[in-house]
Formats: C-alpha cells, structure tokens, sequence
C-alpha cells in the first residue's frame, strides 16, 4: 500500500517522498540564498556609492605657476615674521612683568615660545617655495636659424633659470 503524501499543491507516492523532500530543501537553500544575496547587493551597492562620493578627485588640480610660488612663499614669509614678533613681544612682556606674583609671566613665556617655535616651520615652507619659484625649468625657446638661405623659427629644448631680484 502506498501512502499519498501532500508537498506544497504536489501530491506524491512514499517511494518518491525522499528525493521530493531533498528537492524541497534545495529550493528553500536558494531562496534563502536570493534573500541574502539581495541583501548583498544592497549593501555592496551602498559601499560603491559612499567610496565613490568620498574618493579623490578624478580631474587633477592645475599646477602652481612661479607666481603661485612666489606668492605663497610671501604669504608664509608674513606669518612666519608675525609669528616670531609676537613670540618677542609676549617674552619681553612676561620679562616686564616678573615681580608679579601670579602665573601671567608663566603663561606669557610659554605662549612666546610657542610661537616662536611655530614660526620656523612657516620660514622653512617659505624658503622651499621661494625655491621652487626660481628654480630650473625647461622650456622650449623660438630661435632663428638659416635655412636654406632664409631664416626660420625653430623651438629647441632649452634650459632656463629664473632669479626674481
């Protein structure tokens, strides 16, 4: 006697019933699996679209002319002197002021050496710009030559040093 056994709308014999049932599991594994594979998706999704939104530029910024150079050379020349005489300043008031019994003349010494310290490096920056404002370059240069018995304009590579006095 065979049993009639109901799978869903599926009816089947008990010979059958095993290879139903595995079948059975298989189904629900991949439909358990599309769950999380949507979910996946979703989330590797998001993950693209945040890197993307916080990535670096694609076009890249232009590059700094010699006046680019040399005016952030001056700028941070600026700082970097305002710096030292506020430094000078807070150390000549906290040398003024050292028969006060208070912690003013502490805090004055240290925040003039804080910003003479924290001159140096703007000196430092400002020196490295200036250089890289005068520094060597090639450039291609227009020059007359004889050619054939007439003069043409050609460009050669040429090596050019700029000094701004």
């Amino acid at each position: 006697m065979k049993k009639i056994i109901c799978i869903g709308s599926v009816f089947m014999d008990s010979a059958n019933f095993r290879e139903a049932a595995c079948c059975l599991q298989i189904c629900s594994f991949f439909n358990l699996k599309n769950k999380f594979m949507k979910k996946i998706i979703i989330v590797a999704l998001l993950l693209i679209i945040s890197v993307a939104s916080f990535s670096q530029q694609t076009t890249p910024s232009p590059a700094l002319t010699k006046q680019d150079y040399l005016k952030k050379s001056n700028n941070q020349k600026f700082v970097a002197w305002t710096l030292l005489g506020g430094g000078a300043i807070g150390l000549a008031i906290a040398g003024l002021s050292l028969d006060i019994q208070s912690s003013f003349p502490i805090v004055a010494v240290g925040i003039g050496a804080v910003c003479i310290v924290g001159s140096t490096p703007f000196f430092f920056a400002s020196a490295k710009n200036k250089r890289r404002a005068m520094s060597l370059s090639f450039k291609k240069e227009t020059i007359p030559q004889l050619q054939n018995g007439s003069f043409v304009n050609r460009s050669i590579p040429s090596l050019t040093l700029k000094i701004n006095l």
